[in-house]
């Protein structure tokens, strides 16, 4: 749990919920840039103003198409440094932010333990490591995700600031990170956050809060948009005495972002099994996409244990204090994270939380033109970060919570 104490001066930020659409059914047909209809085809809503809503009640995979993750990895970087293949010294990970592959295949990882970005070859084999925990030009604390820029450049990001590197010359330049970034399914000039509240709004107090949040797009030569303004995560804020707390929820929502190979933007916020599509240029919502019966109830026993979990084995008294405040969920989230793949597919990862944390994760998963196409689920223990057209990345944690990042093979049945 993060807890961040200030003085009774100290102002948050927060917002209403997202506007309702007012919407007209329309049949079907009209959507002519949509496949046609099935049996299993989702109910396709158009507005006045152009949006089109896809809502799903069923896959349209059946079961012999649908995708599957294989759990034997084809590649493990933390067992491709042993014997002839290297060292291996450059193969112990810890906090392992990302994973992505370039254009020309090279694997590159954000070792946050260490501070270091790490690059390897198709093989597994030990490139170039570059960075180290630090302040200065080419050093990381706190490093993050990472942004493939093409030509060999990849920009990783650490604590409000984004450092260029070219994979073979070294470090081009370091510059502030205006938002916090997330992650691009392909080589993009661009980076995609959420930025700092836009309002100055006087402190309710014990409530949960959502901040209306600016979306900015950058790059790393100083250009900076902003493009939208989206719901933020959940936290709960309450005076204790002297200080404001703002504690992250039991089973708090999260706002998600994940920017498409066309320049748009997906947007999660986590309150039903939906995302929303926004135009890159001008922030306008394009598409509604949902997924409609998934039961999202939760247990009061299963509450009581994540409050258990956040609590940790030795909790201090202000920490119980907090966690003890936090008001119970009245549903799990819709979903704990959201990608868009290579092939422009929609991803949204199952709410695992704490007490589900090793347990295999379902991903729902969308076409572009917002229809779910059907679920995959990831192995135990695997935590997914990118998913390119045939294989994901992501990070898989041993018994002993070893860091194993690896490349599965993601398997489509033909036809």
């Amino acid at each position: 749990m993060v807890v961040r104490l200030a003085s009774k001066r100290r102002t948050l930020f927060w917002g209403g919920p997202a506007a309702v659409l007012a919407l007209a059914v329309v049949a079907w047909a009209a959507a002519q840039h949509l496949r046609p209809a099935s049996p299993t085809v989702p109910l396709v809503v158009r507005d006045s103003l152009g949006v089109i809503v896809v809502e799903s009640r069923a896959p349209q995979w059946g079961s012999e198409q649908a995708w599957t993750l294989d759990p034997v990895p084809l590649l493990d970087l933390a067992e491709s440094g042993t014997g002839d293949a290297g060292t291996g010294e450059a193969h112990q990970f810890h906090r392992v932010a990302d994973v992505l592959r370039t254009d020309d295949g090279t694997l590159v990882v954000s070792n946050g333990g260490t501070g270091q970005v790490r690059t390897f070859d198709k093989t597994g084999r030990e490139l170039r490591s570059f960075g180290g925990p630090g302040d200065g030009p080419g050093e990381f604390w706190s490093l993050g995700v990472l942004a493939d820029r093409g030509a060999g450049r990849v920009t990783a990001f650490s604590f409000g600031r984004a450092t260029a590197l070219h994979l073979d010359s070294g470090l081009v330049r370091v510059v502030a990170a205006p938002a916090r970034p997330f992650r691009s399914p392909t080589s993009d000039p661009f980076t995609w956050g959420i930025g700092s509240p836009e309002l100055d709004v006087p402190l309710v107090v014990s409530r949960l809060h959502r901040p209306r949040l600016p979306v900015v797009r950058w790059d790393d030569e100083g250009f900076v948009d902003t493009v939208a303004v989206v719901q933020g995560s959940e936290s709960f804020v309450e005076w204790i005495g002297e200080d404001v707390i703002d504690a992250r929820p039991i089973m708090g929502r999260t706002t998600h972002l994940a920017p498409t190979q066309e320049g748009d933007l997906v947007v999660g916020e986590g309150e039903a099994l939906e995302f929303r599509r926004l135009a890159g240029s001008s922030g306008a919502i394009t598409l509604v996409a949902r997924i409609l019966g998934v039961d999202l109830a939760v247990s009061e026993r299963e509450v009581a244990r994540e409050r258990e979990m956040r609590l940790g084995p030795n909790p201090s008294a202000l920490v119980r204090q907090i966690v003890d405040r936090l008001p119970d969920p009245v549903a799990r989230p819709a979903y704990q994270r959201m990608l868009v793949d290579g092939e422009g597919n929609v991803w949204a990862g199952e709410f695992l939380g704490l007490l589900r944390r090793d347990a295999g994760q379902k991903w729902y998963v969308w076409d572009g033109d917002g229809a779910w196409l059907g679920t995959v689920e990831a192995p135990e223990r695997f935590e997914l970060f990118r998913v390119g057209t045939d294989e994901a990345l992501g990070v898989w944690r041993d018994d002993s919570d070893v860091e194993h990042p690896q490349v599965l093979r993601l398997i489509k049945p033909a036809g």
